[in-house]
């Protein structure tokens, strides 16, 4: 396990700047002596679903002793109204960083990807303007009831990606984090079921855990990640649930 220099008790200690062993940083980018995050989406960010009530920006803020706004609207469709609200609260936003992911519900009206790309493109050029570093997420893959949205979402999720090598920014690949963590994908146990749109309380852990790993430049598929990033936050042993991505099968002579 990597040993990392600064905790959660020093992220309270010192919040405007977070970093860790390998040089990664968190930093108060606007100089208001705080690090703050505006969480945007739809319902998935607002948290239906969660019998804690509190989605993954609530667990988040708790995970790494940081403030993180939630601003999910759920019903939205990004294309129609969401670049527009986006761009209002970052005017109006203390936020440094801003936790992205939308699509759910342009994925019911089979919005193509291409559309998608411009939004999103738009969005990461108002934040970078205002001085914000946006992050993107990809959607995890709906199953069961809401399983014919897989196409689109899948489609949004290989533009965030290519978004984030073009814009050098980074992407949270939540779609990853439910393959390799769902027992089976087609009913997976981090959705309430059969909806299988909503994560439950145990989806929007691993929707938080998956976002901390990222943000503290943590592989959290390698075998290994998930005690990295205990090991970072100060967690007990067996917190993070997000499952190691399976090594490959050895080729047989």
């Amino acid at each position: 396990m990597k040993t990392f220099i600064i905790s959660l008790l020093c992220a309270l200690v010192l919040p405007a700047v977070l970093v860790h062993a390998d040089g990664f940083e968190l930093t108060d980018l606007n100089g208001d002596g705080t690090i703050r995050f505006l969480a945007f989406g739809d319902s998935i960010t607002f948290g239906i679903g969660d019998t804690q009530g509190i989605g993954y920006p609530g667990r988040l803020e708790t995970m790494i002793g940081l403030l993180v706004d939630n601003e999910g609207d759920p019903g939205e469709v990004f294309l129609n109204t969401g670049v527009n609200r986006l761009g209002q609260l970052l005017q109006n936003s203390a936020a440094d960083y801003v936790l992205l992911m939308e699509g759910a519900n342009d994925a019911r009206s089979h919005v193509d990807g291409a559309q998608m790309e411009v939004g999103f493109q738009k969005s990461i050029n108002a934040a970078q303007a205002l001085g914000k570093t946006p992050i993107l997420m990809t959607l995890p893959p709906p199953c069961c009831e809401h399983g014919g949205l897989t196409p689109s979402t899948e489609s949004y999720g290989r533009v965030m990606l290519a978004l984030g090598e073009e814009n050098s920014i980074p992407v949270v690949n939540l779609r990853k984090a439910w393959i390799t963590t769902c027992t089976s994908i087609g009913e997976c146990q981090l959705y309430n079921l059969p909806e299988g749109l909503h994560p439950n309380a145990q989806g929007y852990l691993v929707m938080a855990q998956t976002i901390a790993a990222t943000l503290f430049n943590i592989d959290i598929f390698a075998e290994g990640g998930a005690a990295d990033l205990e090991g970072a936050l100060g967690l007990p042993e067996g917190t993070v649930i997000v499952k190691p991505e399976p090594a490959p099968a050895e080729e047989s002579n």
